[in-house]
């Protein structure tokens, strides 16, 4: 496809692709000879998601997996030849979900503030 950081296997079965941080998507370009499959999985090794498509030899195709949980921790891409390449290989973590869960106490001195304020807000128009 671009030619830049193109992975190849010739004698592997499969590539896997481990993330510091889990993803919620993973995409590539492939060329294969034979079917090719991105297999996603969870830090429990779950399979949590799979992608496929056909051989392809000679010719570039796009396949991406997905997860709506942002709990991809690695991915397995392989096919039934052992001869592929991937290119413009790209993980994604923007889930749309909030990077961090505030904590109990931080959630109840937030509901304070608010309520205080609310009681001092109503008392400055009773008088």
């Amino acid at each position: 496809h671009s030619g830049h950081a193109v992975l190849f296997s010739l004698s592997t079965p499969y590539i896997r692709a481990d993330f510091d941080t889990a993803v919620n998507s993973v995409s590539l370009w492939y060329t294969s000879a034979s079917l090719f499959y991105i297999d996603a999985y969870d830090a429990f090794g779950s399979l949590i998601g799979t992608a496929g498509g056909a051989g392809n030899y000679g010719t570039n195709s796009f396949l991406q997996v997905t997860s709506l949980t942002a709990n991809i921790a690695y991915v397995i891409m392989h096919d039934s030849g052992n001869y592929f390449t991937i290119d413009d290989f790209t993980s994604d973590s923007t889930s749309g979900l909030p990077s961090s869960v505030p904590e109990r106490g931080e959630t109840l001195f937030l509901l304070s503030i608010g309520v205080a304020a609310l009681i001092a807000s109503r008392r400055n128009l009773l008088g």
